[in-house]
């Protein structure tokens, strides 16, 4: 068997290994030739874990409804006073996926705050920035806390031990 044909049989032998075929090549009679063939699959392979990746920058969407319960559950008395979804904040450039209302006890009156739940953090990081901003400037007095995609403005009013509880439940979101 010439050396052209040696080459030929080698380059099938390699094809037919990657398709998941052992072939056997060895001399017969002192000369070069194909033997056999036998199909064996290839082992199954697991590719690697692939990182997550969240479109909306976030792993878990919590909805305000989600929030007024983890609220009562740690013992704070919080009520829906009234929901929006879809709202945007054209001053703000953000968008919010839902908007709550809440109205919280404070010293046997009551008091409102909110929860915005979004979709995305670019949004979220503008609402929170905007009630910072404005109590910076001390146009507004709130308490603000994010956590996840929510995040929970309350009244000034609070004390900061009562807003802390506040901020403490709304952390068992995340």
């Amino acid at each position: 068997m010439g050396k052209n044909m040696v080459l030929i049989i080698v380059t099938l032998a390699m094809a037919f290994s990657l398709c998941g075929f052992v072939v056997n090549v060895h001399a017969k009679g002192g000369g070069h030739g194909l033997s056999g063939w036998h199909y064996h699959p290839a082992p199954l392979t697991v590719p690697p874990p692939v990182p997550p990746w969240f479109p909306h920058g976030f792993p878990q969407l919590w909805s305000t409804d989600d929030v007024i319960t983890i609220l009562n559950e740690q013992g704070l008395d919080v009520k829906e006073i009234e929901k929006d979804t879809d709202v945007t904040y054209a001053l703000q450039s953000a968008r919010a996926k839902e908007v709550m209302g809440i109205s919280i006890p404070l010293e046997g009156a009551e008091t409102e705050g909110y929860i915005f739940s979004f979709e995305l953090k670019d949004d979220l990081e503008k609402m929170a920035g905007y009630y910072r901003e404005m109590n910076n400037r001390g146009d507004l007095h709130t308490w603000s806390f994010v956590s996840g995609n929510i995040l929970l403005i309350l009244p000034g009013a609070l004390s900061e031990e009562e807003a802390r509880q506040y901020e403490s439940a709304l952390r068992r979101i995340n």
